[in-house]
């Protein structure tokens, strides 16, 4: 007789992600320094029964203490019924001058039916980007990514993000083709990355979300001559 097992699976987050039944509502949040809270709701649209659990994780570090707390961190939610998850800052100090990341991350278990034993359970972790933003930082947000600056040299790309905002890279193209897993630049940091050939032009496009999530105009550059343009 099997045991009931608990698999893990980090699927990308989707706008209202759908999975298993169970919706959250939004991939990405902006915590404004000073505000006491901010929310988001958990929707179960299947008749089923979940536990859910909730956390926030540092970026790149998964155990390291994070200045935030997820309430309530554990409830079950009946079917066709919805809950509110409170993101809290609670103490520490961070950086004055530029955003800093986090991840919510959410666990949806389904209840285990008593009349079936040989049971596989699948639990399904999302993950969501959590930005703090300081009160002093300059600037549009929403325009942050016409700031970038591109450099190539061979088959390598430079960007400069100059701004105090995350910018991240959607839908990104290099001579039209599609570059997977383009992810974000910090900000007032730097990345290089080989995305253009060894000769030739290298004609870019990207898109890039807003704070609510929504793509962007495109953007097309060719890092050779350093022209910008939106469409």
């Amino acid at each position: 007789m099997l045991r009931k097992i608990a698999v893990l699976l980090a699927l990308s987050a989707l706008s209202l992600q759908a999975q298993a039944g169970v919706v959250i509502g939004g991939t990405r949040f902006i915590y404004n320094e000073g505000k006491p809270s901010i929310s988001f709701r958990v929707i179960n649209q299947s008749p089923s029964r979940y536990l859910i659990l909730s956390k926030i994780v540092a970026d790149g570090d998964p155990q390291a203490a994070v200045p935030f707390v997820a309430t309530p961190p554990v409830f079950a939610l009946n079917g066709h019924k919805e809950n509110e998850i409170r993101v809290m800052y609670t103490s520490g100090q961070l950086p004055a001058d530029r955003e800093s990341l986090f991840w919510v991350t959410v666990a949806n278990i389904p209840q285990a039916d008593s009349q079936q034993q040989n049971t596989l359970q699948i639990a399904v972790r999302s993950r969501m980007k959590l930005f703090y933003r300081p009160k002093g930082v300059q600037g549009d947000s929403q325009q942050a990514y016409r700031q970038l600056t591109w450099r190539r040299e061979g088959k390598t790309v430079t960007v400069q993000n100059p701004t105090p905002f995350y910018v991240t890279l959607l839908n990104m193209q290099a001579n039209g083709q599609s570059i997977a897993g383009a992810g974000m630049v910090a900000p007032l940091s730097s990345r290089s990355v080989a995305w253009c050939p060894a000769q030739g032009g290298c004609a870019l496009q990207w898109q890039t979300l807003n704070d609510y999530g929504r793509a962007m105009p495109a953007m097309h550059i060719s890092p050779d001559v350093q022209a910008r343009k939106g469409q």
